[in-house]
C-alpha cells in the first residue's frame, strides 16, 4: 500500500513505516548507524496549515515478511516530512511486538506542539467526515453549497470548530457561481441527503443580489 492509499486513521497519531525514496541518502546523514536501512519509522500528525506531516523517529529495515528492525534512532533532532514528499512511498503498519517505547516522549511533544484546538481534535476524531477529507490536508473537507436558483456546487472548506450540531470552517476558494461567499468566509455545514447520496452541505438561504 502506498502512503496516498493509506486511510487517514492508520496514520494520524500512529507510528508506522515509510519506505525509502530519493531523499533517503540525504536523510541518513543525520543518523549514526551500523546497519543499512530501507525506510523510516515516522509518527503521523496534522499541522492545521501544512496538512498531514510525519515526524521521523528512526531509520529502519523492513524485510519481505514484514518484520521491522530499527537501525538508528533520532533522539535529539526534529526531522519531518510532508505528505507531498512521500505520498508515493510504501506504507506499512509496524508489527505488534516491535518495542516503540523509546518514542513515547517525542510523540507526546509533537501532539502537544501541534494541538490546534479542542474542537479540531474532536473533528479529526469524527469518522463521519472521513469520506470527504483531503488526503493531504485532513482538516479540509469537500462540501456542497446549496442556494435558491443555484446548482449545488462542491467547494473545499478548512474545518475550524463545531457548535450546535454544525461544523464551521473557512471557504478555501472562490465558487464558480455567485453565493455571496468568498475565500476566507466562514461556512457552517452539516450532513444531509442529496438525490439519495449523503453529502456535507451548507445552505446559503440569503444570497445577496449581484449588482453589475
Amino acid at each position: 500500500m502506498l502512503i496516498q492509499e493509506a486511510p487517514f486513521r492508520k496514520m494520524y497519531h500512529r507510528i508506522f513505516y515509510i519506505s525509502a525514496n530519493q531523499n533517503y541518502d540525504k536523510l541518513k546523514e543525520n543518523f549514526t548507524y551500523e546497519k543499512e536501512g530501507n525506510g523510516t519509522l515516522v509518527y503521523g500528525y496534522v499541522d492545521h496549515q501544512m496538512g498531514m506531516c510525519f515526524e521521523i523517529l528512526a531509520l529502519a529495515y523492513r524485510d519481505e515478511e514484514g518484520r521491522i528492525e530499527i537501525t538508528a534512532v533520532n533522539e535529539d533532532q526534529t526531522l519531518k516530512s510532508q505528505y507531498e514528499t512521500v505520498y508515493e512511498c510504501e506504507f506499512a503498519e509496524v508489527p505488534e511486538d516491535l518495542d516503540l517505547s523509546a518514542f513515547s516522549a517525542k510523540t507526546k511533544i509533537v501532539d502537544r506542539f501541534f494541538r490546534y484546538s479542542e474542537d479540531m481534535e474532536k473533528l479529526r476524531d469524527l469518522e463521519l467526515l472521513d469520506p470527504y477529507r483531503s488526503e493531504e490536508f485532513p482538516d479540509d473537507v469537500v462540501i456542497y453549497l446549496v442556494g435558491k436558483d443555484r446548482s449545488p456546487e462542491g467547494c473545499w472548506v478548512r474545518c475550524e470548530r463545531a457548535e450546535a450540531g454544525m461544523v464551521y470552517g473557512k471557504l478555501l476558494h472562490e465558487p464558480r457561481q455567485y453565493f455571496g461567499v468568498h475565500p476566507g468566509s466562514e461556512i457552517g455545514f452539516c450532513a444531509g441527503d442529496l438525490d439519495g447520496q449523503v453529502i456535507l452541505f451548507a445552505e446559503i438561504s440569503d444570497i445577496p443580489m449581484l449588482i453589475i
